[in-house]
C-alpha cells in the first residue's frame, strides 16, 4: 500500500477524539447523580454510556481499521524493500529461490517481484518463473535472436551440401568474413557437421564428403610422417607444416570423432 503513512495518520487523528469520549464516559459514570435548578434529580451514569458505548466506537472503530491497513502496508512496503534489495543483487534467480532466501510463500514472492517491477524499484522481467534483470534480459533476447540465426543458417547448410562461403554471405546479407564466422558458430554449437575449406572458400557437410572417393580428412607426410588433420579433396596436394613437404592424398584414412575441423590448406 503505497500511502500507509497517511492512514496510521488518520488513524492517530481518529483515536485522540475518541480517548477523550472514553475519559469522559468514564468519569460521567462515576459520577454521583445530581440536582438541578427544577429540583429534578439527574443521573450522569445515561450521558456517560452515551458517551463510552456510542461516541468511543464511532471514532475507534474507524481509526482500529486503518491502523490495521495502514501496518499492513507498512509490511508491505518493507517486504518490497527486502524483495528489491534481492532482486538488485542477482542478475537472475528462479522465484523459487528468491521465496526461499527470503521466507516467503512462491505466489506472494511472484507478486512482490512484479510490484517491485510496477514501481520501478528493480528493473526487469519474469518470465517462466524466473526474474531477469534488464541487462540480463536483453543480453538473453540477443543470445536467442543468435541461435535462430544460426539455426536458420545450418538448415541453408544441410539443404546445399556444398556452397560457397560467398554465395552464403549474399544469401544472409553479410561480408564472407562474417558468414564463415556464423558457420564455424554453427559447427561449434553442433548445429551442422561439416568442414570449411578454405582452400576453395566452400562449406561442404560430412557426409556430402563422405560420399565422395578419394576424399581425405586427415592425411599423413611422406616426408617425416607428420599427422594432418587437412581436407584432401581429390586431386588436391598437401603441404606439410612441419617440413613443407608436398603430399598427395595417399595413406589411411584415419577415423575422426571431432564435430567439425577449420581446414587450413
Amino acid at each position: 500500500m503505497k500511502y500507509w503513512w497517511a492512514l496510521i495518520g488518520i488513524a492517530i487523528f481518529l483515536f485522540l477524539p475518541g480517548l477523550l469520549f472514553f475519559g469522559v464516559g468514564i468519569d460521567l459514570m462515576t459520577s454521583e447523580p445530581t440536582t438541578n435548578d427544577e429540583g429534578e434529580e439527574e443521573d450522569p451514569a445515561e450521558a456517560g454510556c452515551m458517551s463510552l458505548f456510542l461516541c468511543t466506537p464511532a471514532f475507534w472503530l474507524p481509526a482500529l481499521f486503518l491502523l490495521y491497513f495502514g501496518i499492513q502496508g507498512y509490511r508491505g512496503r518493507d517486504d518490497l524493500d527486502d524483495v528489491s534489495s534481492l532482486l538488485n543483487t542477482y542478475d537472475e534467480i528462479s522465484i523459487a529461490k528468491a521465496a526461499e532466501i527470503l521466507e516467503m510463500n512462491p505466489t506472494r514472492m511472484e507478486k512482490k517481484i512484479v510490484k517491485c517491477i510496477q514501481e520501478g524499484l528493480s528493473r526487469g522481467r519474469v518470465e517462466d518463473g524466473v526474474y531477469y534483470s534488464q541487462h540480463k534480459w536483453e543480453a538473453k533476447m540477443r543470445t536467442n535472436a543468435r541461435i535462430e540465426e544460426l539455426k536458420d543458417l545450418a538448415d541453408i547448410l544441410i539443404a546445399y551440401r556444398r556452397i560457397e562461403i560467398s554465395k552464403i554471405a549474399e544469401r544472409i546479407k553479410r561480408t564472407v568474413p562474417e558468414a564463415e564466422s556464423l558457420i564455424l558458430e554453427t559447427l561449434e554449437e553442433g548445429l551442422v557437421d561439416g568442414y570449411i575449406s578454405r582452400k576453395q572458400h566452400v562449406f561442404f557437410t560430412r557426409d556430402y564428403l563422405e560420399q565422395i572417393d578419394d576424399v581425405r580428412m586427415g592425411w599423413v607426410c611422406d616426408n617425416c610422417g607428420a599427422v594432418r588433420d587437412e581436407l584432401l579433396l581429390p586431386g588436391e596436394v598437401g603441404k606439410c607444416t612441419y617440413c613443407g613437404s608436398l603430399s598427395k592424398a595417399r595413406g589411411t584414412m584415419r577415423e575422426k570423432d571431432v564435430k567439425f575441423e577449420v581446414i587450413e590448406l
